[in-house]
């Protein structure tokens, strides 16, 4: 079998571009290395922070409510006797959120790219949107309700994490994306411990039984 003339000339410019930027980047002066390093680090101190909020805000709000299912038992005024519903009912309501998580995750994936990218309307509406619906879950009286703002907390949520990994794209390389990705990532294992100094709270207003 011949050899592929137009193939192999292909291949050969490849490893020349290759080598070219390997050189590139091995001539870069120490100056300019600090001065890229600097513009990280600022960028890091701008993005990282309020990333990590958010996403923790996330992973809190929807688990939360299994805090609210036992918090003030003694009193009354759990989230299921407030409501007036039952166990099942309770399910259903914390299921529906993942209904609308999993439906709506690709359509707002799909609308990151309609609301300018690079200003990421999309996502600062998702994030209010999410927080409005966690806190209207308060002021519900029944069923209906509940599961309605369980729902729609859902269809905002599905596209916070998406959407802040493609903002995290304008600002970063590939190569410098993943350990920013895996920092603000770690917040979600934050949200288990304030999730927990708010069952504190609810652990002691259970009767705790009598040992002899």
């Amino acid at each position: 079998m011949a050899n592929n003339p137009y193939l192999e000339t292909g291949l050969e410019n490849d490893s020349s571009k290759n080598g070219h930027i390997e050189e590139m980047e091995s001539v870069r002066s120490g100056e300019e290395l600090d001065q890229e390093r600097r513009i990280f680090r600022k960028i890091d101190c701008r993005l990282l922070p309020i990333t990590a909020i958010v996403y923790l805000l996330c992973y809190l709000d929807r688990s939360n409510i299994g805090n609210a299912k036992i918090m003030n038992t003694t009193t009354g005024d759990t989230l299921l006797q407030t409501n007036n519903i039952s166990n099942y009912q309770f399910t259903v309501a914390m299921m529906v959120f993942l209904v609308a998580y999993s439906v709506f995750e690709t359509p707002s994936n799909l609308a990151l790219k309609f609301f300018q990218p690079h200003r990421q309307e999309w996502l600062g509406f998702l994030v209010i949107a999410f927080g409005c619906f966690c806190t209207g879950i308060a002021g519900t009286h029944n069923f209906a309700g509940v599961s309605a703002l369980r729902f729609f907390l859902g269809a905002a949520e599905a596209g916070v994490f998406p959407g802040i990994i493609f903002y995290l794209t304008f600002w970063y390389k590939p190569a410098k994306r993943a350990s920013r990705i895996a920092v603000f990532m770690c917040s979600a294992t934050l949200s288990g411990a304030f999730g927990g100094c708010e069952s504190t709270k609810s652990i002691n207003f259970i009767p705790q039984p009598n040992f002899v």
